[in-house]
Formats: structure tokens, sequence, C-alpha cells
């Protein structure tokens, strides 16, 4: 058979399915607002909405029926191979047919100069077990791996990806306004993330049934991080209406320490909460009392809903009766990634062979063949307020009389004594997890190299990997600094401050230097933001590589730490050595009010000698000539003006930087890739022969933007915020498109846009960046480090911060769905313990710091103290204190476990 090229394409079907029937309006409507509910509710929602229009029972029952199965589907795969091997992967997915893996549509087209074939495959088979899509999908994927994943040669570009589904997308993206008999009241408090609604939110639930466990933990954790800032933003503002300041004694000094024990304490409650999963998705909006298609697997009869009459002592290495030998392993391609961490260690030491049974399990009840029923569970707990009666159909499922049981009180919470075993089996099912439900990640390193001497080359890596941290950490330091330099220089030197006795520009130059202090402000801030952390993902990267670990995810998991602590170290280094450099009273402030030369007073600063070079002050009769350098200007300051200029430093991180955040996020990739589809004209010929005035004035733009700026910065900027460079290469600046454009049969389709809109979508998902859940986190993570660092300083910036973090939780969907590559779902172990091992850090680093505020920054008698004393005084009372606060966080999080079993929550 001949590899299938555009002439001989298969008839192409549109990527979204389509709802309703044809020429029935009022189901498509009725449609889109039954994709506004909560998954375990959509039928009586539907049912409700459709007999208030008035339709008939018949269609009431068709409409549910048939939208519960199209929620199940999982996503389209494509798959993207060599053209040579076409023969070969249409024999393997042909064979693939009897699983349920269909052809959608597949044909030819150009990779960076490459023939290749795009297979865009489709899920057809049976879900008996209601398995969620997320779930579905890793059956999905692995199936389709293990048959074609040899034929796909390594280093040859992208080989398998799912599609976002428009429909899916939109429906989740109206989960947020689901609650549609809820008061005005809660709607908009949760709007704001105050207080969420009493069933959970549906947003993080289908976003979890569909994405996956690391997404929806993401979602999760914001929402949790923005409902305690609401806490802290309210004790923040309280104390600084009562006049907290920071100083030595007195009674804004005894406020100032009070609220810096309330914040450590906000620090520990949130620590112990990160270190629950469940707290997590509970306080993040995740209940799991709206999972009804959720299985409850691997619960014992003595403490679940599941029939006592199966077996218990089923051997734990049966292999599934349904899935034995489906699933053969591919070399190099294992899958790990355990939920728990008592199954981790397990799963690294397991061969290949018996791992890839235990993961094509699915259920302990499946390996005795026992077939289990999907409403069966939820109708053994409701044993205790209903009579079970006879077993119900499918039809009976989906009847309009069944769906209407209880109309009046959806959506409301289920009741407590139906809920708590439940919910707790849910959860463990749906996010926990254990090794029957782990989503398929690879679990072997792909450049692992077996080496002669282990210990030997991690002594060596360990080596390098301390030699390249000191130096990226002396040439970040070295950036940030001549940024605070040139802030400072704009001060008092540019804006002569010393003399006029002002700590701003806009005194002697007006709008001129309010604008250019602001601009050093947002410079300073894009360095921290953009910059800085992708220079610091792309070091640890090359480290973590260097280990050459044997399992993914300890490789993965040191390259996020790593990634995390030089940030950390680049970001706060420089503040602390302001913190504790620039602003304590080494020395007695001066006394005289007149000036000294600083050629004199400074020439021993290093910082002085680089700008007077530069300056030339030697040949200047000017005696305040580069007095505006950091540690000269320290020198004639008194300690208010060094604290006022202390406190404008922390501006840039504390209160502009969350803003920035948005800027990369979202903004500055919707604006890349419209000047990248600009500068590469990649107008399809049928819209290039309209004229219309949108066209034209399109048209202008472009050839605006080629001439002014040019079509390599266009790319450039595309490379940086919006594409995959792993997928486009560096050959992307030059030669633009990474994709040929595709050429349809006309004769064989039926809607030549539409043909065409599902071969080019997938090919521009396929080149933009991948949603990443580590990365998504990071900013949450450092923001929660200079919340805890700088809100005792600056206690009123706590407010633009929660406003960042409001704005930044509803970007986060346009991201998802628009910004980013949809990713395959995988287990949030590696996110969760990140997480926790961050926080108890951070939580600890606290005491240290505060001591230090307290004892070292705002001690104005610092001069009379001695050098060893004050060093013995500080590690002593910060090594007593660190050790407190982990004993706290270890008792709260106990408790906050102990109190989310009880609950089922």
């Amino acid at each position: 058979m001949s590899p299938p090229g555009p002439t001989a394409l298969k008839k192409l079907q549109p990527v979204t399915r389509q709802a309703g029937t044809k020429g029935s309006h009022k189901i498509n409507k009725h449609w889109a607002w039954a994709r506004k509910v909560r998954v375990s509710a959509i039928q009586r929602k539907v049912a409700y909405l459709a007999l208030k229009a008035r339709w008939k029972w018949n269609e009431v029952e068709k409409i549910c029926q048939r939208l519960t199965e199209e929620w199940k589907q999982p996503p389209l795969l494509c798959l993207l191979l060599p053209t040579a091997a076409s023969d070969e992967a249409l024999t393997a997915l042909d064979a693939l047919s009897d699983r349920g893996v269909l052809i959608e549509a597949f044909a030819e087209t150009l990779y960076c100069g490459q023939e290749v074939c795009l297979w865009i495959l489709r899920w057809e088979g049976e879900n008996p077990t209601n398995d969620p899509p997320a779930i579905t999908l890793e059956l999905f994927a692995s199936l389709v791996t293990a048959a074609t994943a040899k034929l796909h040669p390594p280093d040859s570009g992208p080989f398998l990806w799912p599609l976002h589904d428009k429909d899916i997308a939109s429906a989740i993206a109206l989960c947020e306004y689901a609650g549609n008999d809820a008061p005005w009241w809660r709607k908009v408090l949760w709007a704001l993330r105050i207080i969420q609604p009493p069933g959970g939110t549906v947003l993080e639930e289908c976003l979890l049934d569909h994405y996956g466990r690391e997404v929806g933990y993401v979602f999760a954790w914001t929402n949790v991080f923005v409902r305690s800032l609401w806490v802290l933003t309210a004790v923040c503002l309280a104390f600084w209406i009562a006049g907290a300041r920071p100083q030595m004694g007195g009674y804004e000094g005894t406020l100032w320490y009070l609220l810096q024990f309330l914040i450590l304490c906000w620090a520990i409650c949130l620590c112990a909460v990160a270190g629950s999963r469940r707290s997590v998705l509970r306080s993040g909006g995740i209940h799991g009392n709206a999972a009804s298609n959720f299985r409850v697997v691997g619960c014992s009869p003595e403490n679940s809903n599941m029939p006592t009459n199966m077996p218990t002592n089923m051997p734990s290495n049966m292999p599934s009766t349904a899935n034995s030998g489906s699933t053969p392993p591919v070399d190099g391609t294992g899958w790990s990634e355990q939920g728990d961490s008592h199954h981790g260690h397990m799963a690294d030491e397991l061969p290949v062979g018996q791992f890839q049974s235990l993961r094509a399990r699915t259920s302990p009840l499946e390996e005795t063949g026992v077939g289990l029923d999907s409403s069966l569970h939820l109708r053994k707990v409701s044993k205790s307020m209903h009579d079970l009666g006879p077993p119900l159909t499918s039809k009976d499922v989906h009847s309009p009389a069944r769906l209407l049981e209880g109309i009046d009180e959806v959506p409301q919470e289920k009741r407590r004594e139906m809920g708590e075993k439940l919910q707790r089996a849910l959860l463990k099912a749906k996010f926990i997890g254990w090794e029957s439900k782990q989503i398929a990640v690879r679990r072997h390193n792909p450049d692992y190299t077996a080496r002669r001497w282990p210990r030997v080359w991690a002594v060596f890596a360990g080596f390098v990997t301390v030699v390249v941290m000191l130096a990226f950490l002396a040439a970040a330091f070295i950036l940030l600094a001549f940024f605070l330099n040139m802030k400072s220089h704009l001060i008092y030197d540019w804006g002569d401050c010393l003399r006029e006795s002002c700590n701003n520009p806009l005194h002697k130059h007006g709008i001129k230097g309010l604008l250019a202090d602001i601009a050093v402000d947002i410079s300073l801030a894009l360095i921290f933001v953009v910059l800085l952390g992708e220079a610091c993902k792309a070091v640890a990267a090359a480290l973590a590589k260097l280990w050459n670990f044997k399992y993914m995810r300890r490789r993965q998991y040191v390259q996020a730490m790593l990634s995390l602590f030089i940030e950390i170290l680049a970001k706060v280094g420089v503040f602390s050595l302001l913190a504790f450099i620039f602003l304590p009273s080494w020395h007695p402030d001066p006394v005289s009010t007149e000036l000294p030369d600083s050629r004199q007073a400074c020439k021993d600063f290093p910082d002085y000698q680089i700008c007077s070079n530069m300056a030339g002050c030697d040949l200047r009769d000017d005696p305040l000539c580069c007095s505006g350098t950091l540690l000269c200007a320290k020198s004639f300051l008194s300690f208010e003006n060094r604290r006022l200029l202390f406190e404008q430093w922390l501006l840039g991180p504390f209160i502009v930087c969350p803003f920035v955040d948005m800027i990369p996020a979202v903004l500055a990739p919707l604006i890349a890739k419209r000047l990248n589809n600009w500068a590469d004209h990649r107008d399809t010929n049928a819209k290039a022969n309209q004229s219309g005035m949108c066209t034209r004035i399109r048209r202008c733009l472009s050839r605006w933007w080629c001439l002014c700026c040019g079509v390599p910065l266009a790319r450039l900027l595309s490379l940086i915020f919006v594409l995959d460079a792993e997928v486009t290469g560096l050959r992307y600046l030059c030669c633009g498109r990474t994709f040929a454009t595709t050429e349809l049969d006309m004769s064989d389709a039926d809607n030549d846009d539409c043909c065409e809109r599902c071969l080019d979508g997938p090919l521009e998902q396929v080149v933009l960046r991948e949603f990443d859940a580590l990365d998504e986190l990071k900013d949450i993570k450092l923001n929660f480090l200079f919340v805890v660092l700088f809100a005792p300083v600056l206690p009123w910036g706590i407010i633009p911060t929660l406003l960042a973090r409001l704005l930044e939780v509803r970007c986060k969907l346009p991201k998802l769905f628009l910004v980013r590559r949809r990713s395959f779902p995988r287990d949030a172990q590696l996110l969760h313990s990140t997480q926790e091992s961050f926080t108890d850090v951070v939580t600890s680093f606290a005491v240290f710091w505060y001591l230090g505020l307290s004892m070292v920054t705002y001690n104005t008698e610092l001069y009379g103290w001695s050098a060893a004393e004050l060093l013995l005084i500080w590690s002593g009372l910060g090594l007593i204190g660190s050790i407190l606060v982990s004993l706290s966080v270890r008792f709260l999080q106990k408790y906050v476990e102990k109190r989310a079993s009880v609950t089922g929550n």
C-alpha cells in the first residue's frame, strides 16, 4: 500500500463534535446551558431545563444520555511519524480498531524540511467502569505508544500529543458560573475567592476529570493561596492602621513584633495545609462529592461501601483479565509515577514487565473477573436513606422521572450521612490514588547512561553543580546590583537628592523623573520574573541531566528544587545584602549637615570605584561625583533616609512583580503569537482573496511591522513567550514556519475550511509550550516567599499582591486553553513534594529573617553591639525558633489530616 498523501486523504470530520440533532435549534441552545452545570448534576439540570422548554420525554432522555457519553470521551490524539513508515503505521493503527482506537484523519506535511505524516486518532472504546477522560486518555496513549513507538526514530520531532477540545474547554470555562441556583452573594464571595461554595467548585473538579491531577492541583493551590491572602490582608491592614512600624521598642515596635508573630502563624498554618493534599483539595474547591462518574477502587469492605461478598484475599500481583497482555512494554519508555510515597520506591525497583502489569490493572474487583456496575457504590451508600429496589437499567438511569428526583435541591450539597465514606474513597481514587489509578508517565530517564564508577560521577556532578551555581549567582548578583545602583544614581546623582533632601527624582525633574523611576522598577521586575527565571530553569535542567539519575521522578524533583533554590538565592540574596549591610546602623549617623567629598569618603567602595572610572571623577571638580552609588550614599544618609530608600526598592519585587507575572503568562504570548502570524503571512489563500476592510488593515499592519521591527524580532518574541524550542528549534528564527501548509484533496472534502482547521489546529498546538504545572506553582512559591519576608516591612503592600493574585486566577484558564499545549495527565505527587518541602524551608527561614530584622536591620543602636555577641544570640534564638516552628507544623499537619478524614472532605 502506498503512503498516504494529500491526493489520497481520508475524508475528514470536524474535530469538535456538534451537539443536538439536525434542525433542532432548541436542543443546541439548551445544550450550551447544560455545559454550565457540574458533572454530577448534568442530567438533572438538562432535564430541568428541557422540561421548562416543554420538550418531550424521549428527547430529554436522548439528550441526557448523549451529553453524558460525550463528556466522558477523551480528547483526540495526534501522532507524527515519518512518511516512510506510513504503511506500517496504518497497519498498526488498524489493528487497534477493535480496542477502540479509530483514525479520524491523516495527511502528509513537512516538518523542518522532512516529510512526515500527521495522524489524528479518536477513542471509541467502551467505558463500562465510568472512568473519567483523564484515566481513559492513559489507556488511549499507552495503546498508541506501544503500537507505534518503534516507528518514530529518536530526535525526529514531536511524537504524540493530546488536543484541546473546543466544546470541553468552553464547558470548563463556563463552570465558574455553575451555581445557577446559588444566591448572588455566594457567587460574589467565590468570585473574590473568599468563601467557596458548600459543595465545592465545578471548575477544579472538571479540570481534574479532563486534565488530570497535576492541573487540578495547580488550580486548587491557587485558590488556597488567594483565600489565605484575604486573612493576611485583613491582619496587615489592621496593624498598619493601628500604627505598626519597624523599630526597636515602643508602642509601634510592640505592634510590629506582634504583626511578625501573626504573619509567622499564618505561614505555619499554610505550611500545614500544604503538607496535606486532602486539605489542598478541600480548601481549593475540590470536594470529591461531585464526581459520581468515578469508581471507588481499592477499598476494603470494612471501611468502604463496596459489596461485602467480594473476596478480600486477592493477590496484589494478579494481572487484569481484561487488560492482560494488551499493552506490551516499549523499550526505554516504561511508565511510572506513583501517587503515594509508599508506592514510589516499589515503582522504581520493579522490572518493566511487572510494572506494566501493575499499571494495566484498573480495579481490584476486575482482577477477580467480576463486573462492577458503575452506579453500584452510589446505590450502596444511599441505603441509609432510600430503598435500593430493583437494579436500574441504562434506560432507567437516564429516564426523566429518575432525573427529576429532588430537582428542587439541585445543585445543593449531598447529605452528610450519604457522603462521608463515599467522599473519602472518591477523593483517594481521584487524586491521592493508588497503584491501579496512576496516570502513566515515563518511568526511566531517557538520558541515563550506566557509569562504571557511579559514586565518583556523583562527586564530580556535585562539584560541578556547586561551581556552576556560584558562578551563576555571582553573575545574577552583578546584574541585579547594577539595577539597584542605577536607581540610587537616579535619585541622588541625577535627582540631586543629597542636596535637596529628597528621595525621588520627581522633586527635580517632574514627570520625567517619575517615568524614569517607574521604568527602572519595571525593568528590575522583568529581570526578576522573565530573564532570571528562564535562566535558572535552563541551568537547573543542565545540572539535573548531569547527575545522570536512573528514574525520571528523581531528575524532575532535583531539577525543580535546583531551579527554585538558585532563583531564591539570587533574588533574596540581593535584598538580604540591602537589609543587613546597606540599611543597618553599623556606624553612627553623620552629625554634620555638610556633605563630605565623595572622592575621599568613598574611595574604598568597589561600586564607587567602577562609577568613578567610567565617569572620570578624578578629572572633574565635583565633590559629589558618583555619590549616588549604593555604598557611598549609605555613608551620607541617615537611618531614616536609608529606610525610605529600602522600602522604595521593595516596591519592585513585592508589588510590581506580581502584576508583571501576567505579562509573560498571558498578554505577551497572545501579542507575540499575533505578531508572528503577521510576520509569516499565515493567512490562508481563501482569506487572502477577501477584500474587506479588516483584511486590508491587517495587511498594512503586517507590512509596517515587517518594515519597522523586522520578521526576526517577531519570531524571537514568539520563541521566548509562545513556542516550544524543542519542537521548533533555533532554525525557526531564520526559516519561519516549522510545518508546511498541508494540501487537501478538494474533491474528497465536503467543507474545505473545516478540513484545513482539522489539520492546522493540531499543528498549531504542538508548537506551543506545554502547560508546566511546576512552573505555575513556582510563581506561587516565590510570591509566598516575598509575602512572608517583606509583609512586616510593607504591611500595605499586601493589597496589590492580593489584587494581582485575583487577576492571576482569572488568567489561568486562558493560559491553559489558548497559550499552552495540552499535557498528558500526570499524578501530582511531584508537585506536592516540592510544595511541601519549599513551605517547610521558608517557614523555618522566616524565624531567622524576623530576628535579623529586629536585631540588625532596624536596631538603631547596632554599632554598640559586638559581632560575636550578635551572631551568637541571632543563631541561637533562630535555631530554637525554627525547631519550635517545625514541631508546630508537624502537629498541625496531623490535626488537619485527622480533621479531613473525619469530615470526609
